[in-house]
């Protein structure tokens, strides 16, 4: 896995611990559509072979 990868997982997990309550879900949920953009965004870069 990389640092990167490993990273991500870590900010996936933190918002609930860090932050509580609506704070906390909210977060979650733009660290969540980060996570997929970024993931989404690999996936084009693999497809089309640049990157």
């Amino acid at each position: 896995m990389r640092a990167r990868d490993v990273a991500l997982a870590e900010a996936l997990d933190a918002p609930g611990q860090r932050a509580g309550g609506v704070t906390g879900v909210v977060q979650g949920a733009l660290i969540e559509c980060l996570a997929e953009d970024l993931l989404q965004a690999e996936l084009d870069q693999a497809a089309t072979g640049t990157g």
